[in-house]
């Protein structure tokens, strides 16, 4: 509930904030858009009819903002061809995900592995021993290869679990609190201070 709870707020607080970029008369009309980038350009062959309504969308939610805003907004668009997993360029993909998902159904909260990991085990001639993960990730989970002596008996592993909120399949899980953490921080220095600027004020 809580993760739901700050999924929405973040959400409602970009499309009000797309409201304030645009004039009162398409203020019924707009939300902080979220495509993919490219989305601006004219229809190509193969568009479907989602790909359609998101440029038709685009164009209504930034007709009439300035060309400054437009181009904030244009820098801040997913590309569609991932070229890594780097959380500073796909953070609101991630959000538009879990906004979606909470729409329809409860999000699902799950642990996805160990951080901070150890082990230890038993030998048969009566010795014990203890070790670390060393992986750089630090996160041991499911089919984990340890690294024990041969013989090790009584293995126990421990650490702290890591919570996830998955939306799409496992490459589509985001980490809590660290992914509420940095999109907090993304929302604050690459939209609203580039954007704050463009904000729409009525002539006296």
């Amino acid at each position: 509930m809580v993760a739901a709870d700050f999924i929405y707020n973040i959400r409602s607080g970009l499309d009000h904030f797309a409201v304030a970029l645009n004039p009162p008369k398409m203020r019924t009309h707009v939300g902080f858009p979220i495509f993919w980038e490219g989305v601006w350009e004219n229809g190509i062959e193969g568009d479907d009819e989602e790909r359609t309504k998101a440029r038709e969308r685009w164009n209504t939610c930034t007709r009439e903002m300035q060309p400054g805003a437009i181009a904030v907004l244009k820098k801040l668009q997913p590309p569609e061809n991932r070229r890594n997993t780097d959380f500073e360029i796909y953070f609101l993909e991630a959000l538009n995900r879990l906004s979606n998902k909470d729409r329809h159904t409860h999000l699902p909260i799950m642990s996805v592995g160990l951080a901070s990991s150890t082990c230890s085990w038993n030998l048969p001639d009566g010795s014990s021993g203890t070790g670390y993960d060393p992986r750089y990730w630090g996160m041991v989970q499911d089919n984990a290869e340890l690294d024990l002596p041969e013989g090790a008996m009584d293995v126990e592993i421990r650490g702290t679990p890591k919570i996830a909120i998955r939306a799409s399949g496992k490459k589509g899980d985001v980490e809590v609190p660290e992914y509420f953490e940095r999109l907090i921080s993304n929302v604050r220095e690459r939209i609203f201070t580039p954007l704050f600027p463009f904000l729409w004020t009525a002539k006296p």
